[in-house]
């Protein structure tokens, strides 16, 4: 089965924001930089021998509240702003994906690449985007804009059916 279509710029943002919402790398670093401003502050009032002030408790809350959606905005930031420095030729525009019994073949105008079905740890999906990952914060994106007629959609579902839904059922 054969796949064409043009990856954007704006398909690799929509990869970054799946991965920082949902990988686990993220969820650690996430948890560990929101503990780092409470904790410390909390053994500070502990080492000065003073009661936890409502100050104290609302900042600590305030923090607590706001800083999950600060951490996405800055991450993608800055993934953003490193991606722009990147040479990204071999992966943005034309697109051609081969999916056959061994795994999927891409190929752009600078790169080709192979990989297999069991290389495959996570399915993703959003309302334009399958996101196949090989790790944790690493994926291959296939656009739903190639699946343009109903015979190359039940192809398409034939392969999801046989190597995707596993990866799905195996994520729950």
């Amino acid at each position: 089965m054969k796949l064409q279509f043009n990856l954007s710029f704006e398909d690799l943002i929509d990869l970054q924001k799946n991965v920082i919402s949902k990988s686990k790398h993220h969820r650690k670093v996430k948890y560990i930089l929101l503990s780092a401003f409470p904790i410390p502050l909390l053994l500070l009032n502990l080492i000065l021998q003073r009661p936890v002030s409502l100050v104290t408790i609302g900042i600590i809350l305030l923090w607590i509240i706001v800083f999950p959606s600060l951490y996405k905005k800055l991450t993608l930031f800055s993934i953003v702003r490193m991606m722009k420095k990147q040479n990204l030729n071999g992966v943005l525009g034309s697109n051609t994906m081969l999916l056959d019994e061994q795994g999927i073949t891409r190929t752009t105008k600078n790169n080709q690449n192979f990989l297999a079905w069991d290389q495959f740890v996570v399915v993703q999906e959003d309302e334009k985007h399958y996101y196949l990952y090989v790790s944790d914060v690493q994926a291959m994106i296939i656009s739903k804009s190639a699946l343009t007629d109903d015979r190359t959609k039940e192809a398409f579902q034939r392969y999801y059916d046989s190597y995707f839904v596993p990866l799905l059922e195996k994520q729950n």
